[in-house]
């Protein structure tokens, strides 16, 4: 899961800082890699990224070059690693000849695009959409995308998504200004919260490509009566794929289930928590950590509202059961109170294998002149009765034994100890 955010027209410090708060916002879908593009009232493209989160970007000496008030373009996107390392190589947007772009979603099979060598699907989608255009590629992609860039050639912003990942979008009142974001609830905070006049929100189409004309050349005049330039990108059939856990999803779309869509909630995880807390800004005092399970392969989130616990936690390797799934998202939530660290779960572990071997000695352990446990039948065959007194002795009754075939019962010991 990651997250987009976008802001198009001529843009003033007002938008800008509209746009950055929609980053922050936007950490909630990935905190692994922050990065921007942004394209100049002239034409210039920038593109800054850093490993962590908008807080990491920000103070980039790059990025203050592109937050100048000066743009009619930003994309931004947040990084929840799927596919390759948390490098700055791999976070978005990613740059070519003729596109800057960003991407939410996971490819399920990259055997009908070309140029197999890139670790990151979606850094080798746009290496083929630069190459061959989008009408030619978008109908072989298989998996959840939703897809904004920038075409140089043609100075157009363009967008589209699968019913798999979400994205929205909202024009300011005057229409000649739109920003996007992959979630609602972002466009209306950060809108809000800066009192800034807008047109509902509204959510992108499915297999709908959307243009957006934002060239040097453009006015933005006639942004307010229309909305974008659509168009309808037919995609393949669905494919089996031999060798993969995927299968088709419902006749008429290319989008794939993973094997992975198994019920999780009440299961335990094991995995290693991110280094970073990060902040729900959303949410008031919310905070969080991310992890990954790496036999279930499965991104899992702690929330907690003391930054104490989660400071305790970070860059721990946990253990914790889960308790609910996010909507529209492969990310499961954790139970604060079952989550233990794995040495305190080492601990435990000692703990109830010494609690277990305590129970069965106080219990039914026998041994014995030379340590040795034996069984009821042994005991009733050596040690049966007190060589002293000749009282019986029961199976499991406190005895010392002197030798392989006497013994004292529990009340000739004292005066054996004494002798």
């Amino acid at each position: 899961m990651c997250g987009i955010v976008c802001a198009a027209g001529l843009l003033t410090a007002e938008e800008e800082k509209i746009f950055k708060f929609l980053l922050i916002l936007d950490t909630v879908r990935g905190e692994d890699s922050t990065g921007i593009a942004g394209v100049s009232v002239n034409g210039d493209v920038l593109v800054s990224k850093a490993v962590g989160t908008p807080y990491d970007l920000f103070p980039l000496k790059l990025t203050e070059r592109i937050f100048t008030a000066n743009n009619r373009l930003l994309i931004g996107h947040n990084r929840y690693a799927t596919q390759g390392g948390v490098t700055k190589k791999n976070a978005h947007p990613f740059e070519f000849d003729n596109v800057v772009g960003v991407h939410n979603g996971t490819l399920k099979a990259r055997y009908g695009l070309k140029h197999n060598n890139y670790a990151v699907d979606s850094e080798q989608l746009y290496a083929n959409i630069d190459e061959d255009g989008e009408k030619v590629v978008i109908p072989k992609v298989e998996g959840a995308y939703a897809l904004v860039w920038y075409d140089k050639e043609n100075e157009q912003l363009k967008v589209i998504r699968n019913k798999e990942r979400p994205l929205h979008y909202a024009f300011s009142a005057c229409g000649k200004k739109v920003f996007f974001a992959s979630e609602a609830w972002m466009l209306g905070v950060a809108l809000n919260r800066n009192n800034y006049k807008h047109r509902p929100i509204q959510e992108i189409q499915e297999d709908q490509l959307y243009t957006f004309d934002v060239g040097v050349n453009s006015n933005f005049n006639n942004f307010k009566d229309v909305t974008f330039e659509k168009e309808e990108l037919k995609q393949a059939p669905p494919k089996l794929v031999t060798g993969t856990t995927f299968r088709p999803s419902a006749v008429g779309t290319v989008g794939t289930k993973e094997a992975s869509e198994v019920n999780y909630i009440g299961t335990w995880v094991k995995g290693k928590f991110s280094p970073y807390v990060i902040h729900e800004y959303a949410g008031g005092n919310v905070k969080y950590l991310s992890g990954y399970d790496t036999v279930l392969k499965i991104n899992f989130k702690m929330y907690h509202t003391d930054i104490h616990v989660l400071e305790k936690l970070k860059d721990q390797v946990i253990e914790g059961k889960i308790m609910g799934v996010m909507r529209d998202t492969p990310v499961y939530i954790l139970n604060p109170s079952s989550v233990i660290t794995e040495q305190e779960a080492a601990d435990r572990t000692l703990a109830d294998e010494l609690a277990e071997a305590t129970i069965i000695l106080e219990d039914k352990v026998v041994v014995d002149h030379m340590n040795r446990v034996i069984d009821e039948a042994t005991f009733y065959k050596r040690y049966g009765e007190c060589s002293n007194c000749g009282q019986n002795i029961l199976y499991g009754d406190p005895y010392h034994p002197t030798d392989y075939q006497s013994c004292l019962c529990e009340d000739c010991i004292p005066q054996y100890k004494t002798a």
